[in-house]
This record gives structure tokens, C-alpha cells and sequence, in this order.
């Protein structure tokens, strides 16, 4: 990986148990108190290992606000509404309306929202800018029906619990997508506005749903009543 022309002679090692190639350049590669690869070179490098490995940074990932037809509310409030729950539906947002919610920085919210944070389900879930929130899914594809059958599995991280705990940003329970993606999907809102993207750019697809209000606030109860 030096950066500049070496000549090089390969030869085949025998008298080994194992097959062997030693290969000599003409110049060392090593050299005390000098910079083997440029700072370009390596920067080059460690992107060509991070496309290889099938991650990407921030600056690749990308979010696609989902059709109508395609935001996975219908699925989300059916779920919601259904009689054991009786929860209020998520409702879309309207982009003509004037209401007293801030808008989203949505470049800021996905900063933390890298494929590898999706993927390995500790993805960061609150905005610093706004009174919104974030549920998240990363599969083999990214349908609807597949982010929400996740969503509802997070029942099983609540299974000792009566009432989820306080929200605090070191409470071990919400340092997991699978248990705050599903408190999100049963929060107690009732106006709770709802925008959803697609996630592409990384080696899995994925769906990201922005709710606002948010579904924590800090040092409350994220749901009052038991399970």
C-alpha cells in the first residue's frame, strides 16, 4: 500500500510443511521516524474497508419520505386501535398546517443514524432540535408489515415489568431499539404526528418513522398505565 513504484521479486518457498512466498522490493517500506502511507492513501484505504464490509457513514446514508400509500400507518393504527388497546390512531402530517409543533432538523435527527446504529438496533432515538422521537427497523427488506411484526416483538423486553420505567438516557432497558421501537408503537399520544422514510445506502434495508410529539420525555413514565 506504500504510495510510491518498488521493484518486486516473488520466490516460492520449499522444504516447508506448509507452501510459502517470500517477496522482496527493492526499497524498504519501513523506515524509523517516517510516515509509511500518506494521509491520502490511508484515507483511501480505510474507505475501500468500510465499502467492503458492507457499512457506510452518515454522509451515505439516505432517508426517503414514503408515499401515502406506503407509510405504514394503516398497519401502525390498526394495531393501535384495536379493542385490547383502544390507543388513538398516529396521524400523518400535514405539511400545510400551521400547528405549535417545531419542525424537525431531520439532518440533525439522522445524525446519529448511522447503518451500523440501525442494523445493530442502538440507534440514538430522541431529537436535540424538536420535541420528536424516532422507531426504526433495518431487514432483509423493509416492508411495513415486517417493521411492525418487529415492533410488536418487543413485548418480550417488558416481560418483568408492570409499568415501564422512567425515561432516562442511561436506563439500560431504552438503550435497545427492540424495547423503544415497541413503547413508541403503544405510546399514549393522541395527536402524535407521523412521518416515515426509507433507508437506503446500507447493506440491509430499512424504515425509519418520526414521531412528534415525542414518544419519552426525561424522567417520565413513558406509559401510566400497566401492561
Amino acid at each position: 500500500m506504500v504510495d510510491d513504484p518498488r521493484e518486486m521479486k516473488c520466490y516460492n518457498a520449499t522444504g516447508c510443511a506448509n507452501a510459502a512466498l517470500l517477496c522482496f522490493l527493492s526499497t524498504p517500506t519501513l523506515v524509523e521516524k517516517t510516515k509509511p502511507i500518506s494521509d491520502g492513501t490511508w484515507k483511501k484505504i480505510l474507505d475501500l474497508k468500510e465499502a467492503n464490509s458492507g457499512t457506510t457513514d452518515k454522509e451515505t446514508i439516505k432517508f426517503t419520505e414514503r408515499e401515502e400509500a406506503e407509510n405504514c400507518l394503516a398497519e401502525i393504527n390498526e394495531f393501535r386501535t384495536q379493542e385490547s388497546l383502544g390507543l388513538k390512531p398516529f396521524v400523518a402530517r400535514d405539511k400545510t398546517s400551521v400547528d405549535s409543533l417545531k419542525p424537525v432538523d431531520y439532518e440533525a435527527l439522522a445524525k446519529g443514524l448511522t447503518c451500523e446504529a440501525l442494523k445493530a438496533g442502538n440507534a440514538p432515538i430522541m431529537s436535540d432540535t424538536a420535541d420528536a422521537s424516532v422507531m426504526y427497523y433495518s431487514g432483509t427488506s423493509a416492508t411495513c408489515f415486517e417493521a411492525l411484526n418487529a415492533w410488536k416483538e418487543g413485548y418480550k423486553k417488558f416481560s418483568n415489568v408492570t409499568i415501564p420505567p422512567k425515561y432516562t438516557s442511561t436506563e439500560e432497558l431504552y438503550k435497545t431499539g427492540a424495547a423503544t421501537n415497541f413503547i413508541s408503537l403503544v405510546s399514549e399520544g393522541t395527536d402524535t404526528k407521523t412521518t416515515c422514510y426509507t433507508v437506503s445506502g446500507c447493506t440491509e434495508q430499512g424504515l425509519v418513522c418520526v414521531l412528534q410529539p415525542a414518544a419519552f420525555k426525561k424522567e417520565e413514565l413513558p406509559i401510566t398505565s400497566a401492561f
